[in-house]
This record gives structure tokens, C-alpha cells and sequence, in this order.
């Protein structure tokens, strides 16, 4: 599907699946400022606006922006010339982990676009739809509103950290004294100069050493580097606690233009692994033919897009044969209890006749007796 957008200013043509979000579809574009979040319109991460009104782009298919103007968090400002917002950001330490800036900043950028001397509550509430763990919002609304005004052309000054004199704790002075005894002699030292460093920080407020590439949308985390040629995976899961894979058709999904990989049991090597920390056994496998829990792997799928691997995932056909599902623990050491790893080639299971993966010895001592009798 063909569609025209103008994204920060600059009108741009796009081929996007029917059910691409705009969320994806940006990220996919670069825009790595539009932070990948809860994906269900709660967390603002991914907050842009939409013909001046902000939206969570997680929630809006890419269709339905066809012809808007779209602002992201790339748009606002650059690290060279940043935005009255994002300088109040990093001034006033409304900075933390940085996850929810570009989402705030933009609901204040379109806050401000319509309201240019916002009340502390009107600055609450556009920012209301930005969850934020880490600053309480105290700062970042104090920085919208010195934001606020100086585009309104009026004086601000940041505020400034308390300082504490030594004199706060005289009364504390008077109890210490010395209790090292003076050992040895006496002697001089040459006197030492100290001159004050180039960047002072008693008494300065410094701001967080990644303010700049936070508050501009620039790649910070992990999940914002996008290699040349990445494909994103999909796992096919099993809806039935206990059955066999009789068959499974992976045709249709690898026919899919964009679909790399298909993987089943039968395409990756049979090696046992432990799903803990050892000594547990190693009775799991990548991919198995038999699945033994809801939600138990299938198949994988690696795709140019995480909509396309979610496609491909859906053309997969898998026919079970369905096995007794043990549902209570007692129930599974029963003599009769179907076996759960009936396989041969697991590790380390110590009675897989009575599904027993290990034993743990408890011994119940007398802590009276053990104090008569220790020496």
C-alpha cells in the first residue's frame, strides 16, 4: 500500500502492509527517537503528533496517517540547535534513564504549540499519557514551564541544587576528639598550590552526560541500533499443554515475499540443554516434536519486519496428536501417569518412569541436643 507522508517537514512515500503500525513503520524509516514500548497506547514512549495533536504511534496503523503531518521527537530540535524543550530538559535535570523523554517532549511540544503560558496543572496534564519511574515528574514540569517562558521572551534561571555549609554540623564538633596516640617525629612539607580545575563542580548543577542525544532522539539503547540487513524473529507456540507434531506445513509461510527462515524441529540440530541452573536436567530442546506446555516453541520465523515474521507465523499448519496433559504434581508421580520425557537422549532425569526430575535430601535435626552435646 502506497502512501504520502510529511515527516518532520519533508514529505516522504511509503509501501506499508495493511497492518503495519506507525510505530513500525517510523522506526523502520530510521526515526529511532519513537521509543518501542508497551505497544498497547499506555506508556507514551512512542508518542508523536499527528497533524499538531499527540498520539501514540503504537496504536494508529500507518494507513490511517496517510496524508498527515507527523512530528517526531527527531523534528523538534537537533544536538546542535536544540529546542527551548529540550534544553529546559537538560537544564533542570528532568533527565534520568531517558526512555520517556522524546514521548514528554513531544506532548509538551504540542502542549506548547497551542498554549503558550500553560498553568502547572494544564503542564500535568499533557503529560499525563507519559509514564515516567524514574523523576516523579517534579523536574520535567518545572521544565515546561520554564520552557514556556522563555518562548514568551521572559527571563529564567535554573534553580539550583542546595548547598551545605559546615557550619550546619558546628554543634557536633565539640564531641570529637583524638584517640590515636602521636607516634614517631615531627617534619615539614614544601607548601602545595591548588589551583581550581577547568570545569567546576562544587556548587554547579551538572547536567546527565547523555542529555543531549536523549532529549534529540539520537540511538542510546540497544533496541535503537538497527544493523544494515536485521531480521526480526516470530515464534509459533503451542496451544496444548501435552501432544506430538504430527505434521507441519511451513510452505505458505515461506513463500511470503521478505520471509528469510522457517525453522521446525526437523531444521535445527537435536541437542538436549537445562532450562535452569545446573545440576537440573537437560531434557529441553530449541525446536521439539513433542510440545509440553501452553505456549511450548514450534516453530520460528525470521522476516525483514516483525509484521511480516507475525504473518509468516500465522501460514504455518500444525496437525497434533493429542497426549494426556498432567496438570498436578502428585498427579504426575502417579505409577500410571503418562511420562513426560518418554526420549532417550535427555540428560541427567533421575526416574523419568515417575516423571522425577531430581531430589532434594532435608534432614530435621534437634538444635537443643546439638548445643548439650557440642563442646
Amino acid at each position: 500500500m502506497e502512501l504520502e507522508l510529511r515527516i518532520n517537514g519533508v514529505v516522504e512515500s511509503v509501501d506499508v502492509a495493511p497492518q503495519q503500525s506507525l510505530l513500525s513503520l517510523l522506526r523502520q524509516k530510521g526515526y529511532r527517537g519513537v521509543k518501542q514500548g508497551c505497544e498497547m497506547g499506555n506508556c507514551g514512549a512512542c508518542m508523536v503528533a499527528v497533524d499538531g495533536v499527540a498520539r501514540p504511534a503504537c496504536v494508529l496503523l500507518a494507513a490511517q496517517a496517510g496524508g498527515c503531518t507527523i512530528t517526531t521527537i527527531e523534528g523538534i530540535g537537533t544536538p546542535q540547535h536544540l529546542h527551548p524543550l529540550q534544553e529546559a530538559f537538560r537544564n533542570a535535570g528532568a533527565i534520568q534513564c531517558g526512555f520517556c523523554t522524546p514521548g514528554m517532549l513531544v506532548s509538551a511540544y504540542t502542549l506548547l504549540s497551542h498554549n503558550a503560558n500553560p498553568t502547572e496543572e494544564e503542564v500535568r496534564e499533557a503529560l499525563s499519557s507519559n509514564l515516567c519511574r524514574c523523576t516523579g515528574y517534579v523536574k520535567p514540569v518545572q521544565a515546561v514551564l520554564q520552557a514556556a517562558a522563555k518562548m514568551r521572551g521572559e527571563q529564567v534561571t535554573g534553580e539550583m541544587p542546595r548547598i551545605f555549609n559546615a557550619g550546619q554540623y558546628s554543634g557536633t564538633t565539640g564531641t570529637l576528639r583524638s584517640v590515636t596516640p602521636a607516634t614517631g617525629t615531627t617534619g615539614t612539607m614544601p607548601s602545595v598550590q591548588v589551583r581550581r580545575g577547568a570545569r567546576p563542580v562544587v556548587g554547579v548543577s551538572l547536567s546527565n552526560i547523555e542529555a543531549v542525544k536523549l532529549a534529540t532522539g539520537q540511538p542510546t539503547f540497544t533496541d535503537d541500533v538497527q544493523p544494515q540487513g536485521m531480521l526480526y524473529a516470530a515464534l509459533l507456540t503451542s496451544p496444548h499443554a501435552h501432544a506430538v507434531i504430527r505434521s507441519i506445513n511451513i510452505s505458505d509461510a515461506q513463500a511470503l515475499p521478505g520471509v528469510h527462515a522457517v525453522l521446525t524441529y526437523k531444521d535445527v540440530p537435536r541437542v538436549p540443554y537445562a532450562s535452569g541452573t545446573l545440576p537440573t536436567p537437560q531434557d529441553r530442546y530449541c525446536l521439539d516434536y513433542i510440545v509440553r506446555h501452553v505456549g511450548d516453541r514450534v516453530a520460528a520465523v525470521a522476516a525483514e519486519t516483525p509484521e511480516l515474521a507475525q504473518q509468516a507465523i500465522e501460514q504455518i499448519r500444525v496437525d497434533y496428536d493429542m497426549l494426556p496433559a498432567l496438570i498436578e504434581p502428585r498427579q504426575a508421580l502417579d505409577a500410571n501417569a503418562p511420562r513426560i520425557h518418554s526420549e532417550s537422549d535427555s540428560l541427567g532425569i533421575m526416574d523419568a518412569q515417575r516423571n522425577l526430575a531430581g531430589r532434594v535430601r532435608l534432614d530435621e535435626g534437634n538444635i537443643e541436643r546439638g548445643f548439650a552435646e557440642s563442646d
